[in-house]
């Protein structure tokens, strides 16, 4: 499954001078899942689409270890909630979409010192490497 999201269109990236620019890129498509309802005060929104690989995507870890480092590290920075969706069929696995209060949040969360232990964590749940794409929340239906 890939991520639909008709009440809202994705914007420039959001923190061009972050170390993880070239990571995060835009989606060019997107398609079929119902949206995740943002939390009260969310101004943007971080979609992470995993990949289906050959060795299956770590769910309990990612969940149990992965998300509360986010937390952790994020929360303070504005990082109001968290959604996780598995993907039956399709190329995507899962889909990640963290929401922040304002884009000044979002890329304050990717300049801070924790971002790269975030990063560098990804290997203990996934061997595929992850599509990223920064959505403005226009609309809540």
């Amino acid at each position: 499954c890939e991520p639909s999201f008709p009440t809202r269109r994705s914007s420039d990236l959001l923190f061009p001078t972050s170390p993880y620019s070239d990571v995060l890129r835009l989606s060019q498509t997107l398609t079929s899942t119902p949206p995740p309802v943002a939390p009260p005060g969310a101004q943007v929104a971080l979609y992470i689409n995993y990949p289906r690989t050959e060795t299956p995507f770590n769910l309990s870890y990612y969940l149990k270890s992965h998300i509360p480092l986010c937390r952790s590290e994020w929360g303070a920075k504005g990082l109001l909630d968290v959604d996780v969706a598995t993907c039956a069929e399709g190329p995507t696995a899962v889909v990640c979409t963290l929401f922040f209060s304002s884009p000044a949040a979002l890329g304050e969360a990717m300049k801070s010192e924790g971002t790269p232990q975030i990063m560098a964590d990804a290997p203990n749940y996934t061997s595929g490497t992850a599509t990223m794409s920064v959505g403005t929340l226009v609309a809540q239906a």
